[in-house]
C-alpha cells in the first residue's frame, strides 16, 4: 500500500480536501455490508460504469475501513465490481492499485448514504453538449459509445441534440426531440 499525505483536520466541510488516499492492491478490496446500497443498479448501467472506467480509468476513489488484513469498501461498491469484473477480463491485474480513503468503520454508513443520496443527474443538455466536445476532438460516435459503453445509436440521438438552436438546449428532452424531428422550424429559433 502506498500512500499520499495530506494535511488532517477535524472540519467536515474540510474533509475531502484534506483527505490521506492511500493505494490499496484490488486483491485487498471487498464490498463491506455496511454499504447501504444493497439493490443492484441495471445491467446497463454497470456496463457503462465498467467501459467508463476501462476507458478513462478510475476518477473517483474508494471509501473504505480496515478489517483484518482487508480493506471493506463502504462507498464505491459499483466501482468495486466494475474493477474486478475489469480484472477478471485480463485487463488489470490482482495488485493492480486502487486509490482508497480509509476512514473508521463507524463513518461507514454515513459516508456511503451521503454519496448514494445527495447526488442529481446530469441534464440531457449538459450531456450532449459533452458528446458535441468530444466529437469536435475528433472521437468519432464509435470512440464515444466505447469510452462510456452505450449505443452508437444514443450517441448518433445525443448529437443530433446537440445541433438545437441554444434557445431550446435547455428545454424537457421530449420539447428539444419534437424540435429536431419538425420543419419547418420555427422562425424565432432560426
Amino acid at each position: 500500500m502506498t500512500k499520499t499525505k495530506a494535511k488532517k483536520t477535524n472540519a467536515p466541510a474540510n474533509a475531502a480536501a484534506s483527505a490521506q488516499i492511500d493505494m490499496i492492491p484490488l486483491l485487498k478490496l471487498v464490498l463491506s455490508p455496511k454499504n447501504v446500497r444493497k439493490t443492484p443498479a441495471t445491467p446497463e448501467a454497470d456496463a457503462e460504469l465498467r467501459a467508463s472506467i476501462q476507458q478513462t480509468g478510475l476518477k473517483q476513489n474508494l471509501l473504505v475501513h480496515k478489517v483484518g488484513a482487508k480493506f471493506h469498501v463502504h462507498t464505491g461498491g459499483r466501482r468495486l465490481a466494475a474493477l474486478n469484473q475489469l480484472k477478471d477480463q485480463g485487463h488489470l491485474k490482482a495488485d493492480h492499485l486502487i486509490p482508497c480513503q480509509i476512514e473508521e468503520p463507524d463513518q461507514a454508513e454515513d459516508s456511503s448514504a451521503a454519496e448514494n443520496m445527495i447526488r442529481a443527474a446530469m441534464h440531457a443538455a449538459d450531456q450532449f453538449e459533452a458528446f458535441a466536445a468530444l466529437r469536435n476532438k475528433g472521437r468519432t460516435e464509435d470512440q464515444i459509445a466505447a469510452q462510456f459503453g452505450i449505443t452508437t445509436d444514443l450517441v448518433r440521438r445525443r448529437l443530433k441534440l446537440a445541433s438545437v438552436s441554444p434557445a431550446l438546449g435547455r428545454a424537457p428532452p421530449p420539447c428539444v426531440r419534437s424540435w429536431t424531428r419538425s420543419r419547418p422550424r420555427p422562425r424565432a429559433l432560426r
